[in-house]
Formats: structure tokens, C-alpha cells, sequence
């Protein structure tokens, strides 16, 4: 049977056409603490005063209203709204105008249905101002409210199993008469709800600038949102419970959209897991379309409809891979000459490479690779017995990945040169080497007192230190070049197994020879094969990462994250940040204190 741990981690913001790009989900409990909230501000909930000379009155002191999710219903946007009575009075009048006998409304409880909706929060206005203050995020973008609409509500056609009155019993003249004067209590335009501040639900905001709400990660803030309820089933059920108490665990749903994308097909999200368990008040959930493609990846493109982002985690590819430049062998009577051009990471002999070069490529739901193989070789003859045979080979394979349940990034990356060259003649000459630069690192999610994310690069003292430069003994086979089939017994360029990269890594702290005392460049043409130079090529690009950068843009981006806020100045702040199996980015929400 899965756990409550397992049936969180198969939710998922997918849909059959597509999926949402974020989600908040608020569970039941959550809304009616604001419920109580809103009790404790406004008087005219504390109490039901209704005078009508044609039915009668009631004088009741009120407890907190409360409300429950009709998960069950295929109507997703109602809810079911509770008035509780703590004590009082109904007094109901006869065809003459003459009152009856009292009746104790003690412990009453009154339910109906009635839609929620929303509606834009004027900027001029002391509610907009304490909202923005509670969402504490700067920029451009509009604030508005859920609420419930009383002009939807179902008064006269009231849930009679959810409601309680005590041993009253009804003839259907005194209902009418009690639902019309509940009627008059709820009217949108002269009851008590007439006032949308005492029905509300939540303020979000969405914004047609969200690179004025987020400039390090525009495609997180919401451009459109819909609302849903949603279910909870629990751990060796089948179907959800409802109701005040059994159903508290059940949600509603705020499904965004970021980067005014367009909705999926579908109108709803089905049930896939659940978002929220026993305890949690509410989670939110980032899909990783949006965590990972548009942000982290920055996958398909570093530039989009607000600018030029910064590349995160393609630095690591394009920073540290071994590529091969020039090569030339030439041969002519007696004598020789042999040059080339190497490196790793960016530098002005590397090959003119577009941003998308260096994309990460997905290959499982919970891993991406980024792949760089090169070969090249040349032979040339001249009197014989002269002749001058030299190739060389560039191979790297970074890893990403994430562990479903955790909150961690991994990463791991080898980057690897090898050359030879032989002279044959009257005296033979024969040079071979290679160099491996290694490294690995974790990024976790975690929270921040603000209330929101921030991601932290696990870092030695020394960031450089995440790399290790050693020489290499041996070549490494791949094939000849992308177009070439491979050699007998070896695995197809694009298909180079980690397993058989890993058997030609060398040995941790493995010394490297300092082949030739004079200074050689660093990278670019070179006329010799040296492990030293090789090693300095490698050394040079590890020191030039700029981890401060990436780190910076890491950490700002989901600072301010809190977009939800209850009613009562309750905010939510996130932490206990997961992975779901689906890559999607789960993030429990909690009461800031």
C-alpha cells in the first residue's frame, strides 16, 4: 500500500494535453482558519439579526463560519458554506402577522452551497495596501481576491444531510419561512456578504511584467489563474471523504500559468496524488517545465520575450568541456611539422559555439546529460622512410539529476583529452598523453526565514577545489567521428556508456609528469603533445568558473516566492522542499509566525 509519503510524490501537474505551470493547493483546514480570522474582524459575522414582518426574525449569536469541498461534485468551483449557531432565537410569524412559539437555534449548523470567484483589489484602497504588504514582492502586478460569490448561493435548496437542528422538526410552511429569512442574511447587494471582504478565501497576484515581480527567474510568476477544488484519498482508499471534518485534507486548487502561456486543453486537473497530507495546510507545486527547462536548463533558449537570462547551469558545460581546435600534420622530404589547438572551457581558441550549444539533453524523467566528443587525426608522407601520423581525441559527459523525495541537485562532470603523434624516419619519434578533469557538487532547495527559497551550491571553502586534474595512461574509444560507424566492439559516439567513460578515469591524485620546462600556452596551438600544457589548459578553466555568479542567480531567484496570503494578514511561507516523481518541484507551505 503506498504511504502518504508516496501518493504526495506521484502528484503531478500534468494533463493529457499538456500541463499547468504552477500550482498552489490550500487545504480545506487552511481556508477555514482564515474563515476564523475574519470571525474575530468583522462584528456582522458575530451575529444574525433578520427582521421581516412576513416571516418572522432571528437573533442568534454566531460561531466562526466554515466551509467544506464537494470534491465528489463535477461542479469545481463550489464549495459548501456553514453557518453555526452558538445560540439564539427563531421567531417565525402565522398568516396574521402573530408570532409562534420560539425556537432554540443552540448548535445549529446551516449548509449550503455557494460558487467562489474572483475579483481585482483596487489599488486605491486600505485592503489593496495591507495584501501588498503581506505578499511582500516587489514590482508590477495586480492584486485580486477569491471570495466567495453570494449571488451564486443555493440557500433555498440547502444540503440537508450536512446540516444539523438538533430535534426540530419542520413542516414545510416554517422551512420556507427560516430559508427566507437566511435569504435576507445572505442577499449580495443588502445582507451581511455584500461587503466581499467578509467572504474572502485568499488575495494572489498575477502580472503581465513578471520580469518586474522576479528579474532573476521571470518565468516563475503567474500571468493568468484558475481555481479548482481538489481531492485527497488516502492511503488504501479508492475515493475521497468529504465534509467538515473527514474532508479537511481536501483542496483548492490555484492553477497558474507564467509567461502569459496559454491553459491546457483541459478545464480541470485531474487527480494524480495528493498535493497536500494529514497536517500540512498547503503546498506549492512548480512544474518542471517551468523549474527546470525554463529556469535551471534554460532550455530551449537563453533569450525569450523578456531579455537575455542568465545561463545557470550550462555554465558548467560550457566552462569545463574539452574540445579540440586546428589540426595539422605535414610531411615533405625530410621533414616534419605537426600543430594543433586544444582546451577545455571558453577561451579565444575555442570553436565559435551558439549559447544552445551547451543545452542540457533529457534522458530520463529524473536525469539530463550534456555530451561533447571530438576526433581528429591526420598522416602525411615525405622521402622515404619519413612519415608523420598524429591524431587526437575530446570526450565529455556532464550528469544531472534528482532524486525523487529529496531536495537535492546533483551533478557530476569528466572532461578528457588524450593525443598522439609518431615520427618515423631515420630516427623515430613518438609522443603520447591526456589529461581528465573531474568534479561533482550538490544544489539543494532550501527555505529562508522571508518565507521563501533559495538554492544553495554545496561548496568547499575553495569552489575550485570541486575539481580534480589528473593525466590519464591510456586512450579512451569512441568513434571516429559522428558520420563514421563505430569500431568493432565499441559503442556508437553518441551512445559512449558512463560505464566505459568511468573505467578511463584515472586514478585520484595520480601525479602528472612535467614533460617540458619551457612555458607552452595554455590553450591554443601547440606543436608538441605535453601533459603538462594539457593539465595547465585544465587547471586554467577550472579557475575561471565564475561560481559567484551562478550562485548569486541561484539564490535570488525564488527569495520571494510567497504569491498566496489568507485572509487576517496569515501568510504563507514555504519550506521542505521535494522532488516529485515526476520532476515537479513540491514545496510545503506554512503559517509564517
Amino acid at each position: 500500500m503506498s504511504s502518504e509519503k508516496d501518493k504526495r510524490l506521484q502528484s503531478s501537474l500534468k494533463t493529457a494535453t499538456g500541463a499547468f505551470d504552477q500550482a498552489v493547493a490550500v487545504s480545506q483546514d487552511a481556508l477555514n482558519d482564515g474563515l476564523y480570522y475574519l470571525f474575530d474582524k468583522y462584528e456582522d459575522l458575530q451575529k444574525m439579526r433578520v427582521n421581516s414582518k412576513k416571516f418572522g426574525r432571528i437573533d442568534a449569536t454566531m460561531d466562526h463560519s466554515e466551509v467544506s469541498l464537494p470534491v465528489k461534485s463535477s461542479n469545481y468551483r463550489t464549495l459548501v458554506f456553514y453557518c453555526m449557531f452558538q445560540t439564539g432565537k427563531l421567531v417565525l410569524t402565522d398568516d396574521d402577522g402573530n408570532d409562534k412559539k420560539p425556537i432554540d437555534l443552540a448548535e445549529w449548523r446551516f449548509a449550503f452551497e455557494v460558487d467562489y470567484t474572483t475579483l481585482d483589489v483596487p489599488t486605491n484602497t486600505a485592503e489593496h495596501q495591507e495584501a501588498k504588504k503581506q505578499l511582500n514582492q516587489p514590482g508590477d502586478y495586480s492584486i485580486k481576491r477569491l471570495f466567495l460569490d453570494f449571488k451564486t448561493h443555493k440557500i433555498r435548496k440547502f444540503n440537508q444531510d450536512l446540516s444539523y437542528f438538533k430535534n426540530h422538526k419542520w413542516d414545510n410552511e416554517d422551512l420556507q419561512s427560516f430559508l427566507s429569512l437566511i435569504t435576507f442574511w445572505g442577499d449580495p447587494e443588502h445582507g451581511v456578504m455584500k461587503d466581499k471582504q467578509k467572504s474572502t478565501l485568499g488575495y494572489f497576484l498575477t502580472t503581465a511584467k513578471p520580469e518586474t515581480v522576479n528579474p532573476p527567474a521571470p518565468t516563475f510568476p503567474p500571468t493568468s489563474m484558475k481555481h479548482q477544488h481538489y481531492k485527497y484519498i488516502a492511503p488504501g482508499k479508492q475515493t475521497p471523504d468529504e465534509g467538515l471534518k473527514n474532508g479537511k485534507n481536501n483542496m483548492l486548487l490555484y492553477l497558474e500559468m507564467t509567461q502569459n502561456r496559454s491553459f491546457p486543453s483541459e478545464d480541470i486537473l485531474e487527480y494524480s496524488g495528493n498535493f497536500v497530507t494529514p497536517g500540512m495546510k498547503g503546498t506549492t507545486c512548480i512544474s518542471r517545465d517551468i523549474f527546470w527547462d525554463a529556469y535551471l536548463l534554460r532550455s530551449p533558449s537563453l533569450s525569450g520575450p523578456y531579455g537575455s537570462q542568465p545561463p545557470l547551469l550550462r555554465e558548467f558545460n560550457r566552462h569545463v568541456y574539452a574540445w579540440l581546435g586546428e589540426f595539422h600534420v605535414w610531411a615533405k622530404n625530410y621533414s616534419t611539422d605537426f600543430s594543433w589547438s586544444y582546451g577545455f572551457g571558453h577561451t579565444r581558441w575555442e570553436p565559435s559555439r551558439s549559447p544552445d550549444y551547451f543545452a542540457w539533453k533529457k534522458v530520463s524523467a529524473s536525469k539530463w546529460q550534456w555530451k561533447n566528443h571530438d576526433h581528429k587525426k591526420g598522416h602525411d608522407e615525405g622521402i622515404w622512410p619519413v612519415r608523420l601520423d598524429a591524431k587526437a581525441s575530446s570526450d565529455t559527459l556532464n550528469e544531472l539529476w534528482f532524486d525523487p523525495g529529496s531536495n537535492k541537485i546533483h551533478l557530476k562532470g569528466c572532461s578528457k583529452i588524450w593525443a598522439e603523434m609518431k615520427r618515423s624516419g631515420f630516427k623515430n619519434i613518438e609522443e603520447k598523453g591526456g589529461v581528465a578533469i573531474n568534479w561533482a557538487l550538490d544544489i539543494t532547495i532550501d527555505s529562508v526565514s522571508e518565507g521563501g527559497l533559495k538554492l544553495n551550491m554545496n561548496l568547499p571553502a575553495n569552489p575550485k577545489d570541486i575539481f580534480h586534474t589528473s593525466a590519464l595512461k591510456e586512450p579512451f574509444a569512441f568513434a571516429e567521428t559522428q558520420d563514421e560507424e563505430p569500431a568493432k566492439n565499441e559503442p556508437a559516439e553518441n551512445e559512449l556508456a558512463e560505464s566505459e567513460l568511468a573505467e578511463n578515469e584515472p586514478a585520484e591524485n595520480e601525479p602528472v609528469e612535467n614533460e617540458f620546462a619551457e612555458t607552452t600556452p595554455k590553450t591554443g596551438k601547440t606543436g608538441k603533445i605535453s601533459v603538462h600544457d594539457m593539465t595547465e589548459a585544465a587547471n586554467d578553466a577550472a579557475s575561471k568558473l565564475d561560481f559567484k555568479s551562478v550562485t548569486t542567480n541561484l539564490q535570488t531567484a525564488l527569495e520571494n516566492s510567497a504569491r498566496f496570503v489568507l485572509p487576517g494578514g496569515r501568510q504563507f511561507f514555504y519550506n521542505n522542499a521535494v522532488f516529485g516523481n515526476n520532476g515537479d518541484l513540491l514545496v510545503e507551505a506554512k503559517y509564517k509566525s
